[in-house]
Protein backbone atom coordinates (compact mmCIF):
# COMPACT_ATOMS: atom_id res chain seq x y z
CA UNK A 1 0.00 0.00 0.00
CA UNK A 2 2.66 2.66 0.86
CA UNK A 3 4.35 1.16 -2.66
CA UNK A 4 1.21 2.52 -4.56
CA UNK A 5 0.93 5.76 -2.73
CA UNK A 6 4.77 6.71 -4.46
CA UNK A 7 3.63 5.09 -7.79
CA UNK A 8 2.94 9.21 -8.76
CA UNK A 9 6.30 10.32 -7.50
CA UNK A 10 7.95 7.73 -9.35
CA UNK A 11 10.15 8.63 -12.45
CA UNK A 12 9.30 6.92 -16.02
CA UNK A 13 11.78 4.11 -15.78
CA UNK A 14 10.85 3.10 -12.39
CA UNK A 15 6.99 2.65 -13.11
CA UNK A 16 8.26 0.69 -16.39
CA UNK A 17 10.29 -1.40 -13.90
CA UNK A 18 8.05 -2.19 -11.16
CA UNK A 19 5.19 -3.34 -13.42
CA UNK A 20 7.91 -5.52 -15.49
CA UNK A 21 8.90 -7.20 -11.97
CA UNK A 22 5.50 -8.01 -10.76
CA UNK A 23 4.85 -9.26 -14.17
CA UNK A 24 8.01 -11.37 -13.91
CA UNK A 25 6.92 -13.09 -11.24
CA UNK A 26 2.57 -13.20 -12.62
CA UNK A 27 1.98 -11.40 -9.61
CA UNK A 28 -1.77 -9.50 -10.26
CA UNK A 29 -1.31 -6.68 -8.22
CA UNK A 30 -4.50 -4.84 -9.65
CA UNK A 31 -4.16 -1.64 -7.49
CA UNK A 32 -0.60 -1.40 -8.23
CA UNK A 33 -1.16 -1.86 -11.47
CA UNK A 34 -3.96 0.36 -11.58
CA UNK A 35 -1.45 3.38 -10.47
CA UNK A 36 1.05 2.84 -12.45
CA UNK A 37 -1.47 2.90 -15.69
CA UNK A 38 -2.87 6.40 -13.63
CA UNK A 39 0.09 7.85 -13.42
CA UNK A 40 2.25 6.62 -16.64
CA UNK A 41 -0.27 8.18 -18.89
CA UNK A 42 0.53 11.71 -18.54
CA UNK A 43 3.70 11.14 -18.84
CA UNK A 44 4.04 8.38 -21.45
CA UNK A 45 4.95 11.07 -24.46
CA UNK A 46 8.55 10.97 -22.59
CA UNK A 47 9.03 7.68 -21.68
CA UNK A 48 11.63 5.88 -23.97
CA UNK A 49 11.48 3.17 -26.08
CA UNK A 50 12.30 0.33 -23.68
CA UNK A 51 10.02 2.26 -20.84
CA UNK A 52 6.78 2.16 -23.73
CA UNK A 53 7.69 -1.94 -24.58
CA UNK A 54 7.74 -2.88 -20.79
CA UNK A 55 4.43 -1.66 -19.36
CA UNK A 56 2.71 -2.84 -22.32
CA UNK A 57 4.56 -6.47 -21.96
CA UNK A 58 3.90 -6.48 -18.05
CA UNK A 59 0.23 -6.09 -18.51
CA UNK A 60 -0.70 -8.07 -21.38
CA UNK A 61 2.00 -11.47 -19.45
CA UNK A 62 -1.27 -10.28 -16.55
CA UNK A 63 -3.87 -10.05 -18.76
CA UNK A 64 -4.55 -6.42 -17.60
CA UNK A 65 -6.57 -4.78 -20.82
CA UNK A 66 -5.99 -1.10 -19.80
CA UNK A 67 -7.57 0.30 -22.98
CA UNK A 68 -6.53 3.79 -21.67
CA UNK A 69 -3.31 3.19 -21.17
CA UNK A 70 -2.77 0.94 -24.05
CA UNK A 71 -4.25 3.74 -26.63
CA UNK A 72 -1.62 6.06 -25.13
CA UNK A 73 1.02 3.73 -25.11
CA UNK A 74 0.77 3.09 -28.96
CA UNK A 75 -0.04 6.94 -29.63
CA UNK A 76 3.51 7.48 -27.94
CA UNK A 77 5.47 4.18 -29.84
CA UNK A 78 3.74 5.78 -32.86
CA UNK A 79 5.71 8.74 -32.63
CA UNK A 80 9.04 6.93 -31.55
CA UNK A 81 8.42 4.12 -34.14
CA UNK A 82 12.03 4.34 -35.71
CA UNK A 83 13.76 4.40 -32.65
CA UNK A 84 12.64 1.22 -31.22
CA UNK A 85 14.80 -1.45 -31.38
CA UNK A 86 13.61 -5.04 -32.69
CA UNK A 87 13.27 -6.33 -29.65
CA UNK A 88 10.61 -2.84 -28.76
CA UNK A 89 9.29 -3.45 -31.86
CA UNK A 90 8.38 -7.27 -31.69
CA UNK A 91 7.15 -6.86 -27.60
CA UNK A 92 4.95 -3.91 -28.24
CA UNK A 93 3.31 -6.26 -30.97
CA UNK A 94 3.21 -9.21 -29.22
CA UNK A 95 2.14 -7.36 -26.17
CA UNK A 96 -1.32 -5.90 -27.86
CA UNK A 97 -1.72 -9.16 -29.72
CA UNK A 98 -1.67 -11.20 -26.57
CA UNK A 99 -4.46 -8.63 -25.30
CA UNK A 100 -6.57 -8.60 -28.50
CA UNK A 101 -6.32 -5.15 -28.29
CA UNK A 102 -6.41 -3.76 -32.30
CA UNK A 103 -4.60 -0.70 -32.76
CA UNK A 104 -4.35 -0.59 -36.93
CA UNK A 105 -2.25 2.95 -37.49
CA UNK A 106 0.05 1.21 -34.47
CA UNK A 107 0.31 -1.76 -36.37
CA UNK A 108 0.85 -0.18 -39.58
CA UNK A 109 3.44 1.65 -37.84
CA UNK A 110 5.13 -1.44 -36.77
CA UNK A 111 5.15 -3.28 -39.99
CA UNK A 112 6.89 -0.34 -42.35
CA UNK A 113 9.45 0.17 -39.00
CA UNK A 114 10.52 -3.68 -39.15
CA UNK A 115 10.58 -4.60 -42.70
CA UNK A 116 13.94 -2.59 -43.53
CA UNK A 117 15.28 -4.39 -40.39
CA UNK A 118 13.96 -7.82 -40.09
CA UNK A 119 17.65 -8.98 -40.71
CA UNK A 120 18.60 -7.88 -37.26
CA UNK A 121 15.34 -9.54 -35.64
CA UNK A 122 16.21 -12.84 -33.59
CA UNK A 123 14.32 -16.25 -34.45
CA UNK A 124 11.93 -15.26 -31.38
CA UNK A 125 11.09 -11.68 -32.72
CA UNK A 126 10.38 -12.96 -36.12
CA UNK A 127 8.31 -15.37 -34.60
CA UNK A 128 6.40 -12.96 -32.42
CA UNK A 129 5.68 -10.71 -35.12
CA UNK A 130 4.16 -13.26 -37.12
CA UNK A 131 2.33 -14.55 -34.40
CA UNK A 132 0.95 -11.15 -33.44
CA UNK A 133 -0.09 -10.63 -36.83
CA UNK A 134 -1.88 -13.68 -36.83
CA UNK A 135 -3.12 -13.41 -33.76
CA UNK A 136 -4.79 -9.98 -34.60
CA UNK A 137 -5.82 -11.24 -38.34
CA UNK A 138 -3.27 -8.44 -40.06
CA UNK A 139 -3.05 -9.46 -42.83
CA UNK A 140 0.01 -7.53 -44.34
CA UNK A 141 1.42 -8.88 -47.52
CA UNK A 142 4.85 -7.00 -47.79
CA UNK A 143 6.10 -7.67 -44.05
CA UNK A 144 5.21 -11.64 -43.66
CA UNK A 145 7.26 -12.03 -47.06
CA UNK A 146 9.99 -10.12 -45.76
CA UNK A 147 9.45 -12.04 -41.91
CA UNK A 148 9.20 -15.44 -44.22
CA UNK A 149 12.70 -14.55 -46.12
CA UNK A 150 14.18 -13.58 -42.99
CA UNK A 151 13.42 -15.97 -40.90
CA UNK A 152 14.47 -19.09 -43.16
CA UNK A 153 18.02 -18.49 -42.44
CA UNK A 154 17.44 -18.69 -38.57
CA UNK A 155 14.64 -21.29 -38.63
CA UNK A 156 17.96 -24.17 -37.99
CA UNK A 157 18.68 -22.24 -34.75
CA UNK A 158 15.03 -21.41 -33.82
CA UNK A 159 13.32 -23.10 -30.78
CA UNK A 160 10.70 -25.58 -30.89
CA UNK A 161 8.46 -22.30 -29.59
CA UNK A 162 9.40 -20.36 -32.39
CA UNK A 163 8.96 -22.87 -34.98
CA UNK A 164 5.30 -23.97 -33.39
CA UNK A 165 4.11 -19.75 -33.47
CA UNK A 166 5.36 -19.50 -36.64
CA UNK A 167 4.21 -22.45 -38.40
CA UNK A 168 0.68 -21.70 -36.43
CA UNK A 169 1.06 -17.91 -37.93
CA UNK A 170 1.19 -18.42 -41.41
CA UNK A 171 -1.41 -21.03 -41.38
CA UNK A 172 -3.81 -19.25 -39.23
CA UNK A 173 -3.35 -16.42 -42.04
CA UNK A 174 -3.70 -18.98 -44.68
CA UNK A 175 -0.24 -17.69 -46.49
CA UNK A 176 1.54 -20.85 -47.81
CA UNK A 177 4.83 -19.66 -48.33
CA UNK A 178 6.80 -22.73 -49.12
CA UNK A 179 10.14 -21.80 -48.97
CA UNK A 180 9.41 -21.44 -45.02
CA UNK A 181 7.32 -24.34 -44.57
CA UNK A 182 9.78 -26.14 -46.00
CA UNK A 183 12.69 -24.75 -43.70
CA UNK A 184 10.42 -25.45 -40.15
CA UNK A 185 9.56 -29.21 -41.57
CA UNK A 186 13.39 -29.99 -42.25
CA UNK A 187 14.20 -28.30 -38.55
CA UNK A 188 11.71 -30.02 -36.78
CA UNK A 189 11.98 -33.45 -38.43
CA UNK A 190 16.01 -33.58 -37.12
CA UNK A 191 14.91 -32.14 -34.21
CA UNK A 192 11.26 -33.50 -33.02
CA UNK A 193 12.18 -36.12 -30.43
CA UNK A 194 13.36 -33.25 -28.27
CA UNK A 195 10.21 -31.75 -28.95
CA UNK A 196 7.54 -31.45 -26.41
CA UNK A 197 3.64 -32.63 -27.31
CA UNK A 198 2.82 -29.34 -27.90
CA UNK A 199 5.68 -28.75 -29.99
CA UNK A 200 4.80 -31.85 -31.98
CA UNK A 201 0.81 -31.27 -32.37
CA UNK A 202 1.34 -27.73 -33.92
CA UNK A 203 3.44 -28.16 -37.26
CA UNK A 204 0.56 -31.00 -37.76
CA UNK A 205 -2.38 -28.40 -37.56
CA UNK A 206 -0.43 -26.14 -39.33
CA UNK A 207 0.47 -28.18 -42.74
CA UNK A 208 -3.20 -29.41 -41.78
CA UNK A 209 -5.10 -26.17 -41.76
CA UNK A 210 -3.21 -25.14 -45.26
CA UNK A 211 -3.41 -28.79 -46.59
CA UNK A 212 0.29 -29.37 -47.27
CA UNK A 213 1.45 -32.98 -47.04
CA UNK A 214 4.97 -33.29 -46.05
CA UNK A 215 5.67 -37.15 -45.74
CA UNK A 216 8.85 -37.27 -43.91
CA UNK A 217 7.74 -34.48 -41.14
CA UNK A 218 4.63 -36.46 -40.73
CA UNK A 219 6.01 -39.99 -40.22
CA UNK A 220 8.30 -38.08 -37.95
CA UNK A 221 5.26 -36.13 -35.89
CA UNK A 222 3.26 -39.92 -35.76
CA UNK A 223 6.66 -41.85 -34.24
CA UNK A 224 7.03 -38.84 -31.85
CA UNK A 225 3.63 -38.27 -30.65
CA UNK A 226 3.03 -42.24 -30.23
CA UNK A 227 6.02 -42.24 -27.84
CA UNK A 228 4.51 -38.96 -25.76
CA UNK A 229 0.67 -39.40 -26.12
CA UNK A 230 0.99 -41.06 -22.20
CA UNK A 231 2.51 -38.50 -20.87
CA UNK A 232 0.54 -36.61 -17.59
CA UNK A 233 1.72 -33.77 -19.50
CA UNK A 234 0.15 -34.24 -22.75
CA UNK A 235 -2.86 -31.84 -23.01
CA UNK A 236 -6.67 -32.83 -24.41
CA UNK A 237 -6.24 -30.19 -27.43
CA UNK A 238 -2.47 -31.83 -28.46
CA UNK A 239 -4.38 -35.20 -28.69
CA UNK A 240 -7.65 -33.38 -30.75
CA UNK A 241 -5.27 -31.37 -32.67
CA UNK A 242 -3.29 -34.54 -33.85
CA UNK A 243 -6.05 -36.53 -34.70
CA UNK A 244 -7.72 -33.47 -36.72
CA UNK A 245 -4.53 -32.85 -38.87
CA UNK A 246 -4.10 -36.60 -39.45
CA UNK A 247 -7.36 -36.52 -40.86
CA UNK A 248 -8.18 -33.82 -42.91
CA UNK A 249 -4.82 -34.81 -44.89
CA UNK A 250 -6.16 -38.23 -45.38
CA UNK A 251 -3.60 -40.23 -43.16
CA UNK A 252 -4.83 -43.21 -42.25
CA UNK A 253 -2.20 -44.32 -39.20
CA UNK A 254 -4.33 -46.15 -37.55
CA UNK A 255 -1.31 -46.90 -34.69
CA UNK A 256 -1.28 -43.55 -34.05
CA UNK A 257 -5.02 -43.04 -33.93
CA UNK A 258 -5.87 -46.21 -31.53
CA UNK A 259 -3.21 -44.32 -29.17
CA UNK A 260 -5.11 -41.36 -29.38
CA UNK A 261 -8.52 -42.74 -28.79
CA UNK A 262 -7.34 -44.79 -25.17
CA UNK A 263 -5.20 -41.63 -24.23
CA UNK A 264 -8.48 -39.24 -25.51
CA UNK A 265 -10.75 -41.32 -23.22
CA UNK A 266 -8.39 -41.33 -20.18
CA UNK A 267 -8.86 -37.15 -20.74
CA UNK A 268 -12.23 -36.85 -21.67
CA UNK A 269 -13.14 -34.85 -18.66
CA UNK A 270 -10.80 -32.05 -19.23
CA UNK A 271 -11.47 -32.14 -22.97
CA UNK A 272 -12.97 -28.91 -24.52
CA UNK A 273 -15.70 -28.76 -26.89
CA UNK A 274 -13.64 -27.78 -29.56
CA UNK A 275 -11.71 -30.89 -28.59
CA UNK A 276 -14.83 -32.94 -28.18
CA UNK A 277 -15.73 -31.59 -31.80
CA UNK A 278 -12.34 -32.36 -33.21
CA UNK A 279 -11.74 -35.80 -32.18
CA UNK A 280 -15.08 -36.76 -33.09
CA UNK A 281 -14.81 -35.75 -36.37
CA UNK A 282 -11.48 -36.79 -37.02
CA UNK A 283 -12.43 -40.24 -36.12
CA UNK A 284 -15.99 -40.15 -38.18
CA UNK A 285 -13.64 -39.69 -41.20
CA UNK A 286 -11.46 -42.58 -40.78
CA UNK A 287 -14.95 -44.51 -39.94
CA UNK A 288 -12.83 -45.73 -37.24
CA UNK A 289 -15.86 -46.67 -34.52
CA UNK A 290 -13.85 -46.76 -30.71
CA UNK A 291 -17.50 -47.45 -28.84
CA UNK A 292 -16.03 -46.51 -25.54
CA UNK A 293 -14.41 -43.45 -26.73
CA UNK A 294 -17.85 -42.24 -28.58
CA UNK A 295 -19.99 -42.71 -25.19
CA UNK A 296 -16.92 -40.96 -23.13
CA UNK A 297 -16.74 -37.77 -25.89
CA UNK A 298 -21.67 -38.33 -25.78
CA UNK A 299 -21.43 -37.91 -22.09
CA UNK A 300 -18.85 -34.97 -21.79
CA UNK A 301 -20.92 -33.23 -25.08
CA UNK A 302 -24.03 -33.88 -23.18
CA UNK A 303 -22.85 -32.36 -20.11
CA UNK A 304 -21.42 -29.03 -21.15
CA UNK A 305 -23.64 -28.69 -24.56
CA UNK A 306 -24.86 -25.52 -23.66
CA UNK A 307 -21.45 -24.09 -23.67
CA UNK A 308 -20.95 -25.42 -27.57
CA UNK A 309 -21.09 -23.09 -30.79
CA UNK A 310 -22.93 -24.19 -34.41
CA UNK A 311 -20.01 -25.85 -35.32
CA UNK A 312 -19.96 -27.79 -32.32
CA UNK A 313 -22.60 -28.66 -32.11
CA UNK A 314 -22.84 -30.31 -35.72
CA UNK A 315 -19.11 -31.96 -35.85
CA UNK A 316 -20.56 -34.85 -33.01
CA UNK A 317 -23.54 -34.70 -35.07
CA UNK A 318 -22.33 -35.46 -38.26
CA UNK A 319 -19.69 -38.14 -36.83
CA UNK A 320 -22.40 -39.94 -35.36
CA UNK A 321 -24.10 -40.20 -38.90
CA UNK A 322 -20.92 -41.24 -40.79
CA UNK A 323 -20.43 -44.23 -38.03
CA UNK A 324 -24.43 -45.28 -38.53
CA UNK A 325 -24.35 -44.45 -34.58
CA UNK A 326 -27.79 -43.12 -33.26
CA UNK A 327 -27.12 -41.60 -29.88
CA UNK A 328 -30.83 -40.37 -29.15
CA UNK A 329 -30.20 -38.48 -26.33
CA UNK A 330 -27.19 -36.81 -27.70
CA UNK A 331 -28.51 -35.61 -31.14
CA UNK A 332 -32.15 -34.18 -29.16
CA UNK A 333 -29.44 -32.07 -27.06
CA UNK A 334 -27.59 -31.31 -30.49
CA UNK A 335 -31.48 -30.05 -32.25
CA UNK A 336 -32.37 -28.13 -28.89
CA UNK A 337 -29.23 -26.16 -28.64
CA UNK A 338 -28.91 -25.99 -32.48
CA UNK A 339 -32.50 -24.14 -32.52
CA UNK A 340 -31.76 -20.84 -30.92
CA UNK A 341 -27.69 -20.77 -32.49
CA UNK A 342 -29.63 -20.72 -36.09
CA UNK A 343 -32.17 -17.87 -35.49
CA UNK A 344 -28.97 -15.73 -36.10
CA UNK A 345 -26.57 -15.89 -39.44
CA UNK A 346 -23.44 -14.62 -37.32
CA UNK A 347 -23.61 -17.80 -35.33
CA UNK A 348 -23.38 -20.41 -37.60
CA UNK A 349 -21.67 -21.54 -41.42
CA UNK A 350 -23.20 -22.52 -44.26
CA UNK A 351 -21.85 -25.92 -43.77
CA UNK A 352 -22.91 -26.26 -40.47
CA UNK A 353 -26.77 -26.21 -41.73
CA UNK A 354 -25.45 -28.81 -44.78
CA UNK A 355 -23.73 -31.15 -41.96
CA UNK A 356 -26.51 -31.20 -39.34
CA UNK A 357 -29.37 -31.64 -41.86
CA UNK A 358 -27.63 -34.23 -43.69
CA UNK A 359 -26.70 -36.09 -40.24
CA UNK A 360 -30.59 -36.32 -39.46
CA UNK A 361 -31.38 -37.57 -42.80
CA UNK A 362 -28.85 -40.10 -42.68
CA UNK A 363 -30.29 -41.14 -39.22
CA UNK A 364 -33.84 -40.56 -40.67
CA UNK A 365 -34.59 -38.24 -37.41
CA UNK A 366 -37.41 -36.06 -38.31
CA UNK A 367 -36.89 -33.26 -35.66
CA UNK A 368 -39.36 -31.27 -37.10
CA UNK A 369 -38.42 -27.87 -35.09
CA UNK A 370 -34.34 -28.60 -35.92
CA UNK A 371 -35.60 -28.86 -39.51
CA UNK A 372 -37.64 -26.14 -39.66
CA UNK A 373 -34.76 -23.81 -37.98
CA UNK A 374 -32.63 -25.28 -40.39
CA UNK A 375 -34.80 -23.99 -43.61
CA UNK A 376 -34.43 -20.80 -42.00
CA UNK A 377 -31.33 -20.65 -41.67
CA UNK A 378 -30.61 -22.21 -45.17
CA UNK A 379 -32.81 -19.43 -46.93
CA UNK A 380 -31.42 -16.25 -44.91
CA UNK A 381 -28.31 -17.40 -46.44
CA UNK A 382 -28.24 -18.97 -49.43
CA UNK A 383 -26.27 -17.15 -51.20
CA UNK A 384 -23.39 -17.83 -49.07
CA UNK A 385 -23.71 -21.81 -49.85
CA UNK A 386 -21.08 -23.79 -52.02
CA UNK A 387 -22.63 -25.79 -54.71
CA UNK A 388 -21.74 -28.48 -52.43
CA UNK A 389 -23.71 -27.00 -49.45
CA UNK A 390 -26.60 -26.62 -51.47
CA UNK A 391 -26.52 -30.12 -52.77
CA UNK A 392 -26.40 -31.64 -49.42
CA UNK A 393 -29.01 -29.06 -48.51
CA UNK A 394 -31.49 -30.56 -51.09
CA UNK A 395 -30.70 -34.68 -50.73
CA UNK A 396 -31.05 -33.76 -46.97
CA UNK A 397 -34.26 -32.92 -47.14
CA UNK A 398 -35.71 -34.73 -49.52
CA UNK A 399 -34.61 -37.89 -47.88
CA UNK A 400 -36.60 -36.84 -44.82
CA UNK A 401 -39.30 -35.75 -46.78
CA UNK A 402 -39.32 -32.30 -45.29
CA UNK A 403 -38.96 -29.65 -48.12
CA UNK A 404 -40.75 -26.83 -47.54
CA UNK A 405 -41.42 -24.95 -50.83
CA UNK A 406 -39.51 -21.53 -49.37
CA UNK A 407 -36.69 -22.90 -49.39
CA UNK A 408 -36.53 -24.84 -52.10
CA UNK A 409 -37.39 -22.15 -53.97
CA UNK A 410 -34.41 -20.07 -52.43
CA UNK A 411 -32.52 -23.18 -53.40
CA UNK A 412 -33.45 -23.41 -56.96
CA UNK A 413 -32.75 -19.53 -57.70
CA UNK A 414 -29.57 -19.82 -55.94
CA UNK A 415 -28.28 -22.54 -58.42
CA UNK A 416 -29.88 -20.52 -61.53
CA UNK A 417 -27.56 -17.46 -60.51
CA UNK A 418 -24.48 -19.85 -60.09
CA UNK A 419 -25.20 -21.21 -63.57
CA UNK A 420 -25.76 -18.18 -65.37
CA UNK A 421 -22.72 -17.26 -63.87
CA UNK A 422 -20.82 -19.47 -65.24
CA UNK A 423 -22.04 -17.94 -68.44
CA UNK A 424 -22.38 -19.53 -72.30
Amino acid sequence: AQSITKIPDFEQQNMANTAWAFASRLERNQPLLAAISSASRATIPQFACQSLSNPAWAFATLGEDDAPLLAALASAAIARIQQMSPQDLSITAWSFALLGFWHGTLLDAIASASIPRLLDFTSQQLSNLSWSCASLVYLHGPLLAAIAASSIAKIPHASQQDLANTSWAFANLEVLHEPLLQSIAASARRRISEFEMQGVANPAWAFATISLVDDPLLDAIAASALRKITERETLPQNLSNIAWSFAVLGLRNLTLLKSIASAALAKSTAFTAQDLANTAWAFATFSLLSPPLLQAISSQALARISQFDMQHLSNPAWSMAQLQCRDPPLLTAIAAASMPRLAEARNFRTQNVSNTAWAFAVLSIRAEPLLDALAAAARSSISEFTPQDLGTTVWSFSTIQWAPAPLLQAISAAALRRWMELGP
